[in-house]
């Protein structure tokens, strides 16, 4: 689909979106809405492969984490009309799910200071695969187990996508309705958003939708994607009904402007720091033009949702692939919206003269505000490869220790000086390479370790002069 654009020019995005244009390839929407107009919007790239169909407005995306706003409104709309406080307890709603005697508040659940473990890095704890089918019984049984939390409720952020399972099911008990049906009815059918579902379960049916593929570089693979639970994900939309969601943050009506104005403020730490994490929204600024803004990442789903409430601008980027970054193109798309210069940045990823290859394999990590990003190097001298899931996949020497990821925009310097390329900046990343221990000192560990909270044990065995975990 072509784009359109009404006295802006959008060229610094367009150049970005060369990947989404290859034959063959993945791709995305985005969508720029300004004082209540469409200014910019495109469709590229396909929304399946195996069919070669074109992505169009009427695609539907998983929109991952940028679920978690409906949800909050929903329990905000239950507030409002008195059904329940945001800082009741949630044990009194779920005695069956919680486990621990710390009070915790559904306020602190919606703004993930609330302490509870992710249940999805408890699940692959457990021994669960990452595409293995989980659903709400499995989450509901996992979290049931769970006596203990991250932290003091309130004392820190960290995120969790734990607190909004506990949110939907509040939802469920105090409304009398299937979320998907609440959802449906007080939110999406007033705001017209006629292209956006719940998906109930994971065999459920989404007509119009993308599927999820992970880019190694070098080919596309089918992402799959098996979620069966809802509340923290799991909502299929277009970049035109987000947009009308994002509008509604700026001129609210499905909740007073005093409870929007709530839903957009971070909370007070009770341990002394500070958070940008809202209500399921972060808050921040863009040169001065305060924004609210969330991302999401399920599968190879990835969406970025932002929306400048005194600008009256929304932009959203929706994709089923990974090797554009959306944060990156909302950004580049609200800066040409709002006649803002191009980020700064440098020109590429600078070498370190002194570079040893035999540096460069091993584990790079970096950590962020909302979990790691991890990167496995292999390989001999400039020989190397990136190992995921999906196998390894070739990583191509630029010199200096810097590498590119196939035809994608990843560049990283490994060894001892380690950093990727993001935003065109570079970001250090931590390298953790393998440390020999004599056989004697592994012997320690051997043994089998339970654990009840996750339901499951692990035994530590040596074996070729390693020790192994074996579930």
């Amino acid at each position: 689909m072509e784009h359109t654009m009404k006295n802006v020019s959008f060229a610094a995005l367009e150049a970005q979106l060369a990947l989404w244009e290859a034959p063959g390839s993945p791709g995305g929407q985005i969508l720029v809405r300004h004082h209540g107009e469409t200014v910019y919007e495109r469709c590229a790239g396909l929304a399946c492969l195996e069919l070669s169909a074109p992505i169009v407005p009427e695609t539907r995306f998983n929109i991952a984490s940028n679920s978690k706003q409906f949800t909050v409104m929903a329990i905000l709309m239950l507030m409002e009309e008195g059904k329940l406080r945001l800082d009741d307890d949630v044990r009194r709603y779920l005695p069956d799910l919680v486990a621990f005697d710390e009070p915790l508040t559904l306020h602190q659940c919606m703004t993930n200071t609330g302490g509870v473990r992710d249940v999805l890095e408890l699940l692959v704890m457990s021994g669960r695969r990452a595409d293995d089918t989980m659903t709400r019984d499995d989450v509901a049984r996992m979290l049931a187990r769970q006596t203990g939390l991250n932290f003091a409720p309130g004392s820190r952020y960290l995120y969790s996508n734990s607190h909004f399972f506990y949110l939907v099911e509040i939802v469920e008990r105090v409304s009398g309705m299937r979320y998907p049906d609440f959802a449906r009815t007080r939110i999406f059918e007033p705001l017209h958003m006629h292209d956006t579902v719940v998906q109930s379960g994971y065999a459920a049916l989404i007509p119009h939708r993308a599927t999820s593929y992970h880019d190694d570089g070098t080919r596309f693979l089918n992402h799959v994607f098996n979620c069966g639970y809802y509340g923290d994900g799991n909502i299929w939309s277009t970049a035109r009904d987000l947009a009308a969601f994002a509008a509604h943050h700026e001129k609210p009506f499905l909740i007073r402007p005093e409870t929007a104005a709530l839903m957009q403020t971070p909370p007070v730490l009770t341990g002394g720091g500070e958070t940008d994490y809202a209500c399921a929204l972060r808050v921040g600024s863009l040169d001065g033009h305060r924004y609210l803004c969330h991302g999401g990442a399920d599968a190879s789903f990835r969406s970025q949702f932002l929306c400048f409430p005194e600008d009256e601008l929304e932009v959203v980027v929706l994709t089923n692939t990974v090797n554009l970054s959306p944060d990156a193109l909302a950004e580049a798309a609200a800066r040409c919206a709002l006649g803002l210069p191009d980020a700064p940045q440098s020109a590429s990823l600078p070498g370190d003269p002194a570079f040893d290859p035999a540096d460069a394999p091993g584990l790079y990590v970096l950590d962020t505000p909302d979990g790691a990003m991890t990167f496995a190097a292999s390989g001999r001298g400039e020989a190397l490869s990136l190992r995921d899931d999906y196998g390894p996949a070739p990583l191509t020497p630029l010199g200096g220790g810097c590498f590119r990821l196939g035809r994608r925009p990843l560049t990283l310097r490994l060894g001892a000086a380690p950093a990727v390329w993001m935003g065109g900046n570079a970001v250090p990343l931590t390298k953790y390479a393998p440390q020999p221990l004599p056989e004697r000192r592994y012997a320690r560990y051997e043994g089998v370790y339970e654990s009840a909270e996750l339901g499951t044990r692990y035994a530590v065995v040596l074996r070729g002069g390693c020790a192994l975990l074996v579930r």
